[in-house]
Parts: C-alpha cells; sequence; structure tokens
C-alpha cells in the first residue's frame, strides 16, 4: 500500500525534527540530523541550513509494516504558506505538529484551515513535552476550543492489539456506524475498526498523540498508530488511465525543468506522451516524459515507470504547473495565497528587458506566487 504523509507545522514547532525521527524510526536513514546543526535529513538546501528554517517542500521514502511512504515535509513559516499549498495536494493524509509549551499559534490556524478545503484527513503530533510549561491536556483543549470537538487522545491507544473501552465509546460518538456498531457489541471486532479507519478518513476525529522529538519520545508509538490508521486504494487504480497532479516545478543543477507531480490513478512510463492543460478547457499540450525519478532528499532514483499512489517527478514536461491536473482529466488548480505587495524590478541597462524578464518567468514556475508581469506600454527604467 502506498501513501503520502505531509507533515505541516507553524514555524518552530519541531515538524522537521518530528520528521527526521520518523525516517529513523522506520530505519530509513542512519544517523539522526539537527536542524541546529545544518544536517537534516530533510533541509538539505544550503539558504534552509543557514536560517534553520525550511523553505522548500521536500520529500524522503521509506518503508514500515509493509507499506511505502512518502513523506513530505512542508514550510512552517508564514512566509512560505503558498509552497504549503501546494505540497497539501498530494498528500493523502496530513500530521500538524504543535508545541506543548506554546500550543496553537498563528500558522497552525492557517495549516488547518488549508487542510479542511482539501479535506485531508489530520494527525496532531503534541511536541517538545520535556520543555519546562509543556501541558498537552491544555493544548487538546485548545485545539476541541479552536477547531473542533472531535480531537481524541490517542496515546496508548492499541492495548494488546485492541481499542480500550473508554476510547471505543468516545468513536462511537463521533459516527454514526461506529455507533451501530458499538450498541451491538461488536467494538472489538474487526468491522468496527475497519469503521474507525474509514471515520478518520472522513475527517470524523482527529486523534492526537504527543511526545519529544528531539528525545526521540512517543514517535514509534505515533508511527504504529499512523500506520493502523492510514488506508489507501491506490492498488484498485492502477489498471485506470494515467491521471496526476503537479504540485512543484524545480531546476536541477544543470538547468533541467523537473516536475513533481502524483499518480492519482493509472501508471507512467518513461517516453510517454502526457496530456497538459492548455490556456483553454477544451485545449490541451502534448509533452514528453523523458526520464522518471523518485525523490529521496537531495538525491534520487530513476525508475522506467511510477504507478497509482507514487510521489515522483518528471523530467520533459515543459507544459505543466503547479496545480495542474495532467492526463485523462485537465484542470488549473488555482490556490489561496496570494502575493500581498507589488514591487518593481530594477535591472543592469545592459541586460536586455526580454532577458530578465524570461529569468523571472523561470522564477515564477518554482513559485507562482510571484505573479510576473510587464507592462510593455510603460517606459522600462533601468540601472
Amino acid at each position: 500500500m502506498k501513501k503520502t504523509i505531509g507533515i505541516l507545522a507553524h514555524v518552530d514547532a519541531g515538524k522537521t525534527t518530528v520528521s527526521e525521527q520518523i525516517l529513523y524510526c522506520a530505519h530509513a536513514i542512519r544517523k539522526l540530523g539537527r536542524v541546529d546543526h545544518q544536517d537534516s535529513f530533510m533541509d538539505s538546501d544550503e539558504l534552509e541550513k543557514r536560517r534553520g528554517i525550511t523553505i522548500f517542500s521536500n520529500q524522503a521514502v521509506f518503508e514500515y509494516h509493509g507499506d511505502t511512504y512518502y513523506l513530505v515535509d512542508t514550510p512552517g513559516h508564514v512566509d512560505f504558506s503558498a509552497e504549503m499549498e501546494r505540497a497539501v495536494s498530494v498528500m493523502d493524509f496530513a500530521v500538524v505538529v504543535i508545541s506543548a509549551a506554546e500550543g496553537v499559534q498563528g500558522h497552525t490556524e492557517t495549516v488547518w484551515r488549508c487542510l479542511c478545503e482539501r479535506k485531508i484527513p489530520c494527525a496532531f503530533f503534541i511536541n517538545k513535552m520535556d520543555r519546562i510549561g509543556a501541558d498537552k491536556d491544555a493544548v487538546r483543549k485548545e485545539l476541541i476550543k479552536k477547531f473542533s470537538a472531535e480531537f481524541l487522545t490517542f496515546d496508548h491507544f492499541l492495548e494488546n492489539g485492541v481499542i480500550g473501552d473508554e476510547l471505543c465509546e468516545t468513536l462511537a460518538e463521533c459516527d454514526s456506524k461506529l455507533l451501530d456498531l458499538y450498541f451491538e457489541g461488536r467494538q472489538k471486532e474487526e468491522e468496527f475498526y475497519s469503521q474507525v479507519r474509514k471515520a478518520w478518513k472522513n475527517r470524523c476525529f482527529f486523534p492526537c498523540w504527543s511526545g519529544s522529538a528531539l528525545l526521540g519520545e512517543g514517535i514509534k508509538e505515533f508511527l504504529d498508530g499512523l500506520a493502523w490508521l492510514s488506508e489507501t486504494d491506490y492498488g484498485k487504480k492502477e489498471n485506470l488511465p494515467f491521471q496526476g497532479v503537479v504540485s512543484q516545478i524545480r531546476r536541477s543543477a544543470d538547468g533541467k525543468r523537473v516536475v513533481f507531480l502524483k499518480v492519482l490513478q493509472g501508471k507512467l512510463c518513461a517516453k510517454d506522451l502526457v496530456r497538459c492543460p492548455g490556456k483553454d478547457e477544451s485545449d490541451f499540450l502534448l509533452d514528453k516524459a523523458d526520464e522518471l525519478r523518485i525523490y529521496n532528499g537531495n538525491r534520487f532514483q530513476t525508475v522506467s515507470e511510477v504507478t497509482a499512489g507514487t510521489l515522483c517527478a518528471a523530467v520533459g514536461l515543459q507544459h505543466a504547473m503547479p496545480g495542474d491536473g495532467i492526463g485523462e482529466k485537465l484542470f488549473h488548480r488555482t490556490f489561496r495565497f496570494k502575493p500581498a505587495l507589488a514591487v518593481r524590478v530594477l535591472f543592469d541597462s545592459k541586460i536586455p528587458p526580454q532577458t530578465v524578464f524570461g529569468y523571472f518567468k523561470i522564477l515564477e514556475e518554482e513559485d507562482p506566487a510571484l505573479g510576473v508581469s510587464w507592462d510593455m506600454r510603460l517606459p522600462t527604467k533601468q540601472m
């Protein structure tokens, strides 16, 4: 089973440290890195290392309990909300990290609204329980007050492979089908557990774990619980026509345009022609996927094909943009985060305006929120 898990948080809640511990717990990395030591697996860009924050959404791949997980670490700083939002479009499930000392912060609410709009199932990890003033119960009460009444404590929720009686009763109150099964006395049966997973996927409740990512406390229990709860059905979609959604555009060191995408159904092979949306709804453009890559941190592996549920990157797609649906169903997805300021660019008079504009359009591919435009009716001021 393939699952894409996104990690989101307000800046400094410990999101990247949680990601690092998950990879270490799953034996995907041999050594734990730290943001403040500039050696974390996910924050590999030099700018991220210098500033000690996540700027770009990065992905890692690991195996756990027989399933393949694509872990997406997103920026937590409000300035990079647009990057976070683009990453949400490929997530099957989301993990929101909250500091047990600071509680719900401003960007936490932004993350919550974004996940609600996309209807992404959410789990919460209350981090930094080793900090003075940490209070997981107070954080949970704050979550209930600000977001939803259905925030449930899931620390050690499985006792000898079954859900505890008290939690079963609370879960039954969140979903009508669970309530029926509970009154029938079937809360220890697999049908009840299967419905618990469906109820979480339908956002009927939001499980909360707690621990300290820095000390590695609570991570295994959280990962085991997440593995137990999360289910996908991509295996049933592999024989359908190819459909994908684009999350971001990057440029490799050799200047190649790298398109990061999620395969929603079917499969994509290297050298396949791919339909990309044109300017009009009825229009489409054909591009060739010259090369397919699976990224793991700043490294990648070239593969011959990718199937439903895979988070990958394609080289050769010249027209696909972030938010585009490609393949069987074509669409342009709009994003809610827009630039708050407009700026004017001054440049050396020796450089033609067309050249400057061309480079800015390349940057706009990586971050569509830039909204680059050139009004040729206005005089060009140069330095």
